[in-house]
């Protein structure tokens, strides 16, 4: 291979990496928008704006203190996000994503969950896992899964 043909062959395979890396980026902003959607729909109480981003099989999974609810599918999801609305003491939240993996075309989107105190200060936190898959052009979230404690960082197994 004569070094002209070798620096064009370099030259493809580093477009190609930035490529995929630009891909990667647009992916995680699009997934940061739509979670950015959902929590603040969260706040407002809009029912229809919430389920717009969850899949008609979605399976959202929450702990709170000793009992686990589970609950699948778009009308029991529906049913489960207006009763929490209409609860006196309903709490606003905020979510930070810390990380975003790819396992076999399920975007995996990993973070803090904070209950927000009346004044907008954060609260309790926990964790959450979100994952998402593409439908059409756009993402919908197939399970939530919130718990009230997070693992701190480890090298130790």
């Amino acid at each position: 291979m004569s070094i002209s043909k070798f620096f064009i062959f370099i030259g493809l395979i580093l477009s190609c990496s930035y490529t995929f890396a630009q891909s990667d980026m647009d992916i995680d902003k699009e997934l940061a928008k739509l979670r950015n959607f959902a929590v603040t729909s969260f706040n407002n109480k809009d029912i229809d704006a919430v389920m717009s981003t969850w899949h008609e099989d979605g399976v959202l999974v929450g702990q709170f203190g000793s009992k686990v609810d589970v609950i699948s599918g778009e009308s029991n999801i529906r049913a489960y996000y207006l009763s929490d609305f209409a609860n006196p003491h309903f709490t606003k939240i905020s979510m930070k994503s810390e990380t975003i993996n790819v396992v076999n075309g399920v975007y995996i989107d990993s973070g803090t969950l904070s209950f927000l105190e009346p004044d907008g200060s954060i609260g309790l936190t926990g964790c959450y896992v979100m994952a998402f898959v593409k439908v059409g052009d756009s993402f919908k979230a197939i399970n939530e899964f919130s718990y009230p404690f997070c693992m701190p960082p480890t090298d130790e197994h």
